[in-house]
C-alpha cells in the first residue's frame, strides 16, 4: 500500500476571521492541494509559515517535521508513527486514527476493482468529543476521480479556466477528462481540533492530500476561501466570494497598516520531479491596498496577479520570513490508506 505522495505540512497562525468558514466548510477543504495544518492563535493577526513537509514516491522531505496539537505532521499517514503518542489520521501502533476505517473492507474492493469511484469517511469520534486531552471538532476523508486506463477524471478544469486570479463563480468549469498523474488528485482529507479542551485553546486545521504521481515540472497550490465555495451542480462554481471584489473575499487594513478583516489565502508550489522549486504564498487584496497600505505583521512581495492585465484585486504575494523553513530527509515510502489507493493508474 505505498504510495506516490507529493504532500506538504505548514503551520501558519491565522486570523480569527477564518475559524468560522473552518468550522462550517470542512468538506469543501478537500479541494486542497497538499497536507498542511493551520494554528490559530488568539489577538495575532499575522500569516507566517513555520512548517514545511515533503514526501514523494522515494524519499520524504521534511523541514522541521512535528506535531500541530500532537497531530503528527511528518507526512505520514498511521498514529504513532512520529512517536509513541503521536496522532494522525489512520490508527497506527499508538496514538488515534482520525479517520473511521470500518468500510476498509468495501472500500478496499473498490480500489482493487480499479472502479473509478469516490467515497468518503468521516472521523470516528462524535463532534466535539475531548480525546485524550484535545477537543475534536470533525475530520473527513475523500476518494477523488482519478484519470485510470479504462475511465476518465470527472472532475478536471476545462480549457483555460481555474486560474487563482479569475472570479471563480464566473469562469471556473469542470468536465470529464484526462489528467496527468503529477497533478491528479486521489486522496484528500481535512481535521479540526483544539490544542486542549476548551475553545480558548488554539485552534488547528489538518489536510492532506495525494497525487497519483509525481514527475516532471508542475505546478501546485491550494487556496483557502472565506466563503463556502461550492460546484453549482452544472460544472460551474458558485459562493467564492463577491463579484465586486473579483469573486474572492479581501483582506483589509487601516490607515495605520494594521489587520481589520481577513480574506483569501494562496499557498502555491512549485516541482521539478519530486523537488521542490520555489513557495508563494498569498492573499487577496485590492491593489489601492497593495500599493499604499504597509502591513505592520507582514511584508508585500513583488508580485500581484488577478483577472485581467491590469486589475483592481489580486493575488499580492507575501514574503516568506528567513528561518521560518528547517530541512531533514528521510528515505522511506509512504504507507497509503488501509483500503489502498492508486499510483500511476495502478493499484498500490
Amino acid at each position: 500500500m505505498k504510495e506516490n505522495y507529493e504532500s506538504m505540512n505548514t503551520n501558519c497562525i491565522l486570523t480569527k476571521g477564518f475559524i468560522a468558514s473552518f468550522k462550517k466548510s470542512l468538506g469543501a477543504f478537500l479541494n486542497l492541494l497538499f497536507i498542511y495544518s493551520f494554528r490559530t492563535l488568539k489577538d495575532k493577526s499575522i500569516i507566517y509559515l513555520i512548517l514545511l513537509c515533503f514526501a514523494s514516491s522515494t524519499a520524504l522531505f521534511a523541514q522541521n517535521p512535528g506535531q500541530a496539537s500532537n497531530f503528527s505532521v511528518k507526512a505520514e499517514l498511521y498514529s504513532g508513527a512520529f512517536n509513541s503518542i503521536s496522532d494522525d489520521w489512520f490508527q497506527g501502533p499508538s496514538g488515534i486514527g482520525n479517520i473511521d476505517e470500518s468500510q476498509t473492507a468495501f472500500w478496499r474492493a473498490i480500489t482493487n476493482g480499479q472502479t473509478n469511484q469516490i467515497f468518503s469517511a468521516r472521523s470516528p469520534y462524535a463532534q466535539y468529543e475531548v480525546v485524550n486531552g484535545y477537543l475534536l471538532y470533525d475530520a473527513v476523508y475523500a476518494r477523488d476521480y482519478v484519470s485510470l486506463s479504462g475511465s476518465k477524471d470527472k472532475t478536471t478544469f476545462t480549457g483555460s479556466s481555474g486560474k487563482n486570479g479569475d472570479n471563480p463563480s464566473t469562469s471556473w468549469f469542470v468536465e470529464e477528462g484526462s489528467v496527468t498523474s503529477s497533478v491528479d488528485i486521489v486522496d484528500s482529507y481535512a481535521h479540526l481540533r483544539r490544542e486542549g479542551t476548551t475553545i480558548n485553546d488554539d485552534l488547528w486545521l489538518i489536510t492532506a492530500l495525494a497525487t497519483t504521481g509525481n514527475t516532471g515540472t508542475h505546478y501546485v497550490d491550494f487556496e483557502l476561501y472565506a466563503e463556502p465555495f461550492e460546484e453549482d451542480g452544472s460544472g460551474g462554481f458558485q459562493n467564492s466570494g463577491p463579484n465586486s471584489t473579483g469573486g474572492h473575499t479581501v483582506w483589509t487594513f487601516d490607515g495605520a497598516g494594521n489587520l481589520t478583516s481577513s480574506g483569501d489565502l494562496y499557498l502555491g508550489f512549485a516541482y521539478s520531479g519530486s523537488d521542490v522549486a520555489g513557495v508563494d504564498v498569498r492573499i487577496w487584496v485590492s491593489k489601492n491596498d497593495y500599493n499604499n497600505i504597509t502591513p505592520v505583521k507582514f511584508s508585500w512581495g513583488s508580485e500581484f496577479d488577478g483577472a485581467g492585465n491590469d486589475p483592481d484585486y489580486g493575488y499580492a504575494s507575501i514574503i516568506i520570513p528567513v528561518g521560518a523553513k528547517f530541512d531533514s530527509a528521510n528515505s522511506n515510502n509512504v504507507i497509503g490508506p488501509p483500503w489502498k489507493t492508486f499510483s500511476n493508474s495502478n493499484v498500490s
